[in-house]
This record gives structure tokens, sequence and C-alpha cells, in this order.
């Protein structure tokens, strides 16, 4: 009974230094910083987007020789349908990404660059106040940091959207080739979901690992991983049901799309506060993991 009160004792205790940590390093004012520069990377990161999905309209169209309505019948799923609103104002949005992804793109390059690696270089002022540390790099070195960063966690984020298609289109193939002995679609929602934390994880740790100016070990930096992305992946989730169950493309201006516009800036606040949150995990338990072994010497 005693070793029970003992150990709920200790793990309240951690949750409570925690909660202070989190307080004096005033996390929820950095996370308001970071969310900001969220916002600012993710409208060219948008534009961007809208360049790279021009230059596949058109290779579609070039190469299949139909148009961009036809091109999209192909994916529009069964619940738009093809005469629709929704669908003709999606149709006239690609056509003119078609006609316009040169000057996205040389509009989002530049813009990009420039927004990303200030977002890394706020993640990396805000890691070095979470976890006790000046900044020992040199600017140019610093500099250097943030944009391998960039170029590794896009990477990481364009190897799970086309994973996640992949896993998509092995559930749709079975289904159609395999028919009754297909894998039952439990199996393929689980896969999606194991890939996407799988890689927020790996996303997280690459962060936590290699951001901050003190070197981190392994253990702490998926200590802090796991805890933001199981966190990111819980907020995710409950955003994209929200936006399936409510939003709409036959009127932006609707009470549910305003709403999921507020939503939307509330899950970027929420993920860089979780973020930090996972730092300052992190850093307790480094914390308890040391004590206990200054007392195993001691013992």
């Amino acid at each position: 009974m005693s070793a029970d009160g003992g150990w709920h004792r200790s793990v309240l205790g951690v949750i409570r230094r925690t909660y202070e940590a989190a307080l004096e390093d005033n996390i929820s004012f950095l996370a308001s910083a970071i969310a900001f520069d969220l916002l600012l990377t993710a409208i060219p990161f948008a534009v961007l987007l809208l360049g790279f999905v021009g230059y596949l309209v058109q290779h579609q169209i070039t190469t299949q020789q139909i148009d961009v309505r036809h091109l999209i019948e192909r994916f529009l799923p069964p619940q738009l349908p093809s005469g629709g609103t929704g669908f003709m104002r999606l149709a006239d949005l690609f056509e003119g990404v078609a006609e316009r992804r040169g000057t996205l793109t040389l509009i989002g390059v530049p813009l990009f660059l420039w927004f990303s690696t200030r977002l890394f270089g706020g993640l990396r002022a805000a890691l070095n106040e979470v976890f006790d540390t000046e900044e020992r790099r040199t600017f140019l070195v610093a500099k250097g940091v943030d944009a391998v960063m960039v170029g590794a966690t896009g990477s990481l984020f364009v190897a799970n959207a086309l994973l996640s298609a992949w896993v998509s289109y092995l559930e749709a193939w079975s289904a159609t080739a395999l028919g009754a002995a297909a894998a039952p679609a439990w199996f393929w929602a689980l896969s999606a979901q194991l890939l996407a934390i799988t890689s927020s994880v790996a996303l997280f740790y690459l962060t936590f690992k290699f951001l901050p100016s003190r070197r981190i070990a392994p253990r702490t930096a998926i200590v802090a991983a796991t805890f933001s992305a199981l966190a990111f992946e819980a907020a995710k989730q409950l955003y994209a049901h929200y936006l399936i169950r409510f939003a709409t493309l036959d009127r932006l201006l609707t009470d549910a799309n305003l709403v999921a516009f507020v939503l939307f800036l509330v899950w970027l606040h929420y993920t860089a506060f979780v973020f930090l949150l996972g730092g300052e995990v992190a850093e307790m338990y480094d914390l308890v993991r040391m004590r206990r072994a200054q007392r195993v010497r001691l013992g």
C-alpha cells in the first residue's frame, strides 16, 4: 500500500515539476511565436504545392489528351457529383493553377525557403530555452542546420504523403483484384495510422535531436518525439474528422468553414505547444534518470 502511494506521489511530483518548468520557460508564449511562423511558412508552402500540382495536371493533360474536368472525375469522391457547383469551382481552380504553375513556383520557392528557415530558427531558439542551453554555434552554422532540417523534414513529409497514397492504392487494388480474399478495411486503416505516427515520431526525433545547441541523448529525443507525435496525431485526427463532417466546397463563407479556419489556427498553436511540452517532458525524464543513476551509485 505504501509502495503504491509512493509511486503515485512520485508520478504526481514529476507532473507537477514538468508543469512548473513549462510555466517558467513560458512555453505558451513561445508556442504563439512558433504558430505565427508556422502560419507564415504554410502560405508559401501552399503556393509551392499548387505550382507542383499545376505541373502534374499539365503533364496529365498533355500525355493523356484530356481536359481538366475529365481528369478530376477520375479522383472525385463519390459524395461530390461531377456536375455540382463545388466540382465546377474545383475544375476552374485546377485550370488556373495549371496555367500559372510557373509563376506559382517562382514565387513559392524563395518565400518558402526564407520562412521555413526562419521557422526552424525559432524552433531552435525555443528548444534552447526549454533545454536550458545557449546557442554556441556561429550564425552561418546555425542557419546551415536550419536549412538541412528544412530539407530533412520536407523529405519525410513527402515520403509520408507518397506512402499514404500507396497504402490507399493497395487498399483499392486489393478490394478490386482479390475481392472477398482482400484484407479488411480496418487493416488498411491501421496501416495508414501506424505509418502516420511513425513518420511523425521520425520528424519530431530529428528536430529534438539535432536542432538544440546542447547534445540530446537518443533516448531523451525518442521520449520527446513520441509524446509530441501522439498528441499531434490525436489533434490531427479530430481536425480531419471535423473537416470531413462539416466543411463544404459548395460555399466558402459558411459557419462551418469559418469554424474550420479558427480551428486551424488553434491547431497550429496546439501543435507548437505540444512540441515544446514534449521537450519539457524529455527534460524532466533526463533529470529523473540522472537522479536515479546517482542513487544507484551512492547505494
